[in-house]
């Protein structure tokens, strides 16, 4: 029965596989961040300490490192590359930019009484007289 045998035939079957999902997750051996050691247990929901080094970090619920988790992270190492980026090399431009470098300029929109209007009389249709 695995993990959901204590459950027994309560709350259908979804129920019990994702319970089954999470709780081998959950008791499966991770991996320490810092010393890298098969060591890592969780303490309370979302904090998690190694064994081994006494390494103590905060992770997801069920597991470590979430995917969110990770994609912030990334995020944030990108942020600080740019940022380190940016003060090794500062670009400092004197000369002026040429006529070929310089953004072009949209035409300003005229408003709708500074447009000029050229009408052409209007003609009126040809009238049949009564006879």
């Amino acid at each position: 029965m695995g993990p959901a045998g204590s459950l027994g035939a309560r709350y259908g079957t979804v129920a019990r596989r994702r319970y089954t999902v999470v709780i081998s997750e959950l008791r499966r051996p991770k991996n320490c961040p810092k010393c890298q050691m098969l060591a890592v247990r969780r303490e309370s929901v979302g904090i998690w300490c190694c064994r081994k080094c006494g390494y103590k970090f905060t992770g997801g619920a069920y597991v470590p490192q979430t995917k969110l988790g990770e994609i912030s992270r990334r995020g944030a190492r990108a942020a600080l590359v740019e940022a380190a980026a940016k003060q090794a090399a500062p670009v400092e431009r004197t000369e002026q930019p040429t006529a070929e470098e310089k953004p072009k300029r949209r035409a300003r929109r005229m408003k709708a009484e500074e447009v000029p209007t050229e009408q052409a009389p209007k003609e009126e249709p040809p009238t049949e007289e009564p006879e």
